[in-house]
Parts: structure tokens; C-alpha cells; sequence
């Protein structure tokens, strides 16, 4: 082999091995950007995982509303529908039913009894819509039954008196004054009224 081509041969090596030097440089760089994206590359992935989580989260809670909010919210809606059941019973001061004889009988709440006793009582649930007051009267009419304690009957509304006759006794001294068979009015409350000249003469 000659001189020249051995000269050629190690300029080729030498060149060859520049070469290959030069490409394991960038390699090594593309490697380390390679590298640093792919670091990048999950940073990113756990970032956007973080926020989506978030962003649920806060959707949630915009849709749910507050808890605390809600539930005052609930409780107000309560307390009045409860308020509002108990001015409808309330507002009903008589109702009626029919007597034994047939005839109507007009019944109120006893003295002292209020409409959250009486809706106790019934185990009336404050839901729904108010009850009207004739679904209320009805209702009451149907617990005189079985709650009759909490009822009386009503005064007439002009305050008039039942009439009844006291039994006739043997005239006394001063016998003749007076009728012979006075007439004593009492209210239905069970008070006895009368006056001096009706029972003169009787005692």
C-alpha cells in the first residue's frame, strides 16, 4: 500500500471520527431538550389535571349553592309554611255539624285551647299548599269524634238565652207575687240569670 493511500485512509478516519463525535453532540443534545420536554410535558399534564379538578369542583358548589345557604333557606321555607297552617286554623272560629235531632250545631275551639294544640292533636303535618277553611272545618268536624275535649259548643251569635222553667214550689209567706211558674234563662256557658221579682215568693 502506498504512502498516499495510507495518508487518505487516516484523513478519512479522521474526518469519520470528527464527523461521529459531532453527531454524538447533538444527539446528546436532542436527548437533553428531549428530556427536559418530556419533564415539561408532565408538569404541564399534572397542572392541567390540578385546575380541571378545580374547575369541577367550584361547578359543583355554583350549582349546589352554599350548604349553609341551603339550609337556611330550607328552614325559613319551613317556618313559614308551618306559620301559615297554623293562621288557617286559626282563622276558623266555628264550624258546624249536625245534631242528633238532625238539626245543625255550631262548635268552637274550647277556651284556652290554640291551633298548635289542636293541630298536635290531629297530627297535622305543616306540608304541602295551606288548607283551605272549609278542608279545615271539615277536618274539625271529623275530630269532634274522637277529640271532643278540645271543642265547645258556640254561643248563639246574639247572645241569646236558652229559656227553661224552674219546677213549681208550695207559695211561702207573700205567696201571690210573682208568676206561679217563672221562667229563668240561661246562657249555654251554664251561668243562671234571672230576676228578683221571677223567683219572689219561691224560696
Amino acid at each position: 500500500m502506498s504512502v498516499e493511500t495510507i495518508s487518505f485512509l487516516q484523513t478519512r478516519v479522521t474526518a469519520l471520527e470528527s464527523e461521529n463525535a459531532s453527531l454524538k453532540a447533538e444527539n446528546k443534545d436532542r436527548r437533553l431538550k428531549y428530556k427536559g420536554a418530556s419533564t415539561e410535558l408532565e408538569d404541564l399534564k399534572k397542572q392541567l389535571g390540578t385546575l380541571t379538578a378545580e374547575r369541577d369542583q367550584l361547578k359543583a358548589r355554583a350549582d349546589a349553592g352554599p350548604k349553609e345557604l341551603n339550609d337556611k333557606i330550607a328552614s325559613l321555607e319551613s317556618s313559614l309554611r308551618a306559620r301559615d297552617h297554623r293562621d288557617a286554623f286559626a282563622s276558623v272560629k266555628e264550624f258546624e255539624v249536625t245534631g242528633k235531632d238532625g238539626k245543625p250545631v255550631k262548635y268552637k275551639l274550647r277556651d284556652g285551647v290554640t291551633a298548635d294544640a289542636v293541630m298536635k292533636q290531629l297530627d297535622h303535618k305543616a306540608e304541602g299548599e295551606t288548607p283551605k277553611a272549609e278542608a279545615i272545618k271539615a277536618r274539625l268536624g271529623e275530630a269532634l269524634q274522637t277529640h271532643s275535649f278540645l271543642f265547645a259548643e258556640a254561643a248563639a251569635p246574639d247572645g241569646a238565652q236558652r229559656p227553661f222553667t224552674l219546677p213549681s214550689r208550695e207559695a211561702g209567706p207573700g205567696g201571690g207575687k210573682g208568676p206561679d211558674s217563672p221562667t229563668v234563662t240561661a246562657a249555654q256557658g251554664g251561668k243562671v240569670a234571672y230576676t228578683a221579682a221571677q223567683v219572689s215568693g219561691r224560696i
